[in-house]
C-alpha cells in the first residue's frame, strides 16, 4: 500500500514540475556565464529555445514512451555536441 501510494505521488509531482525552466533560470542551475544583450547569450538562447519547442512538441504525442525534459546541453551548438560525445 505505502509502494502504491508514493508511485501516485512521484506519478502526480511529476506533472505538475515544469520541465522547461526559463533561460535565465537555465543559465543560473548550470553556471552559465552568458549576459544578457550579448551575441553569445542571444545565440545559446535561440539554441535552448528551439530545443523547448521540440521537446514540448514531443511530449504532446499521445504515444510517446518517455517525458522531455531540460538538461545541461540544451544551449549548445552542433559542433559543440559533436565534441562532447566523440561523434
Amino acid at each position: 500500500f505505502l509502494f502504491a501510494a508514493s508511485v501516485v505521488v512521484s506519478a502526480h509531482a511529476v506533472k505538475l514540475s515544469e520541465p522547461f525552466p526559463s533561460f535565465d533560470n537555465f543559465i543560473v542551475k548550470y553556471n552559465r556565464n552568458y549576459l544578457p544583450g550579448c551575441k553569445e547569450y542571444a545565440e545559446r538562447k535561440a539554441l535552448y529555445l528551439q530545443r523547448v519547442a521540440a521537446a514540448k512538441t514531443h511530449n504532446e504525442r499521445p504515444s510517446r514512451r518517455w517525458i522531455a525534459r531540460a538538461n545541461s546541453l540544451w544551449d549548445r551548438t552542433a559542433d559543440e555536441l559533436i565534441s562532447h560525445f566523440g561523434w
